[in-house]
């Protein structure tokens, strides 16, 4: 009887955090088009590479330098069935994360954080900048999958009274964060940081043990691609000296209301101050409050801190922020609720400007891709020039023409360039997104 009150409370828990998500970020899911060029990318491969030999290829060449086949496969399957239908693909992708942010509010329930508590670092981790990053952006499955695999090994760790469970779930589930994503060997520091926060459950060792051997593999076999297989000149070009920076703009990107990506974060003093505030509330309410946000933070960013910065890179520190905020809130003085209050505010006006910002550029991206590929078509292989209306604008269009084979069976290598609002071209892109015709 206790069980089943339990498990019925663990599915109302579920609901809540996933339905709130699902309403708020609605305006992510009834996003008509995409926000980069990868979308555009992953639809040409997969309408491109039909057979087997494709997929065979991702998962057999263990040294290209992004060595992601799960991903990249479940992103073909998924582009090959829903790049038409954008409110699905979105709908996939929200409702993911979502479930992720519920998997928190369980973790946390189950490690004895009450029902409310739960669902407010759910809501805090899947409302927050970089979760609505990801939610916006397609591209970001792998992610989705990492974190997914490490909530699901803690969620298991914790629930179960046997070990053998945990020692299949910490070595299989981490195998599959591998195989999304590099960020997936994190996953022993993190168990690693959990036995020493949580000495009651020493079952948080054998996480770390069965999660550790399948990374110390995969580094035996990867280690030497990962650090020397990118171009000096590209955003995978890793450097030491950029990750005291770097740390710095992930902790602050959340405040950083006007900013879109990590990378543009300044360290701008009302900011650096909201911070320290939120940390010095954390270490009133308890100095471990404040030392678990700055460990499990640091080791959930791990190695995308020696290389240029990304919101969706900060996808599992949003979740760290979360549940160390909301665990915390109980033990804070009044003026640290208040500070706490003043980030989480700002941090959910950023979410706010976000959701506007993937929005928008879904829409001009819905009309632009289809009046492109008609443009290329009746220039019968002309190549064509593109000028851009609203300057501001020009970083939306870039993308959208880089590097892009094909749209709907149209072929775009070579026959468009984006101009100077003062060079003579052959068409305009317009406010909305469409084309107008110069010539």
């Amino acid at each position: 009887m206790a069980l089943n009150v339990e498990q019925s409370q663990g599915w109302r828990l579920v609901a809540i955090v996933m339905t709130v998500i699902l309403v708020l970020h609605s305006p992510l899911i009834f996003n008509p088009g995409y926000l980069s060029h990868d979308e555009l990318q992953w639809a040409f491969q997969a309408t491109e590479h039909k057979g087997p030999a494709f997929i065979n290829g991702l998962w057999a060449d263990v040294q290209a330098f992004q060595y992601r086949p799960l991903t990249f496969s479940l992103w073909m399957w998924l582009s090959r069935r829903c790049f038409d239908h954008p409110f699905l693909f979105h709908a996939i992708i929200v409702a993911v994360s979502a479930w992720n942010a519920s998997m928190l509010a369980l973790v946390l329930r189950k490690a004895g954080a009450s029902g409310r508590t739960a669902v407010l670092a759910g809501l805090l981790f899947g409302l927050g900048p970089y979760a609505t990053y990801t939610h916006g952006w397609v591209a970001t499955l792998a992610d989705l999958i990492w974190v997914f695999c490490t909530l699901a090994i803690a969620l298991i760790t914790i629930s179960t009274p046997r070990r053998w469970p945990v020692w299949l779930a910490s070595f299989g589930l981490t195998c599959t964060a591998l195989l999304a994503k590099e960020s997936g060997v994190v996953l022993p520091a993190l168990f690693l940081l959990a036995w020493l926060f949580d000495r009651r459950r020493p079952v948080w060792l054998d996480a770390t043990f069965f999660a550790a051997v399948p990374v110390i593999v995969y580094l035996g076999i990867r280690l030497h691609t990962l650090l020397t297989g990118a171009p000096a000149d590209s955003p995978y070009a890793w450097h030491l000296s950029t990750i005291p920076l770097n740390w710095i703009k992930y902790q602050l990107y959340p405040i950083a209301i006007d900013k879109f990506g990590a990378a543009e974060v300044r360290t701008l003093w009302y900011v650096v101050l909201i911070w320290c505030l939120l940390l010095l509330s954390l270490w009133k309410a308890a100095p471990r409050y404040a030392l678990a946000f700055l460990a499990f933070g640091t080791a959930a960013l791990g190695p995308v801190l020696i290389v240029q910065p990304a919101a969706w890179y900060g996808y599992a520190l949003s979740a760290v922020i979360a549940a160390v905020t909301a665990l915390s809130w109980p033990r804070m003085h009044r003026w640290g609720r208040f500070a706490t209050a003043l980030f989480v505010a700002l941090a959910l006006l950023h979410s706010i400007n976000l959701m506007r910002v993937i929005h928008d550029a879904g829409e001009k991206q819905s009309r632009f891709s289809p009046a492109l590929a008609q443009a290329v078509q009746d220039g019968k292989g002309k190549a064509i020039t593109l000028s851009v209306e609203n300057e501001k604008d020009r970083w939306i269009y870039i993308r959208m023409t880089h590097d892009i084979h094909a749209y709907h069976g149209v072929k775009m290598d070579g026959f468009v360039k984006l101009v100077g609002s003062e060079e003579p071209a052959d068409y305009q892109v317009q406010a909305d997104g469409s084309l107008k015709p110069l010539r």
